[in-house]
């Protein structure tokens, strides 16, 4: 019954998509961000450290990603897929030697007039 129960819960914790911010700040790097630690910034001020937000439980969604066609959020099978989003749609403008927070600006990332503040002041 032991190893049932075990087999299970092993089982379960390989479908749950669980992530850390040294994750996903690895994975990013993994991608050829050259702002990883930037990015994974951003997912935690959308997320929370422990990403247990909604949009990263239910969606998968650790950037906020918004499909404007559908006027909803996107949601992803799993975290990586997000993080792949945010490289297509939104980090290829950046242009090159250009100041990642200044590109943040440029592009209009985020209606928070704060969010570059609130971005610069996230420990990791």
């Amino acid at each position: 019954m032991i190893r049932i129960v075990f087999l299970l819960f092993l089982q379960l914790s390989l479908i749950v998509s669980a992530q850390t911010k040294g994750e996903v700040l690895s994975f990013l790097t993994s991608l050829g961000c050259e702002h990883a630690e930037i990015v994974t910034k951003q997912s935690i001020l959308e997320c929370g450290h422990k990403y247990e937000s909604y949009g990263a439980k239910k969606r998968n969604n650790l950037f906020g990603l918004w499909n404007h066609p559908k006027q909803e959020f996107f949601k992803f099978d799993h975290w990586k897929e997000s993080c792949k989003a945010y490289m297509s749609m939104i980090y290829y403008k950046l242009e090159d030697n250009e100041n990642y927070f200044e590109f943040l600006s440029r592009i209009g990332y985020a209606t928070d007039e704060k969010y570059i503040l609130k971005i610069k002041q996230i420990k990791m």
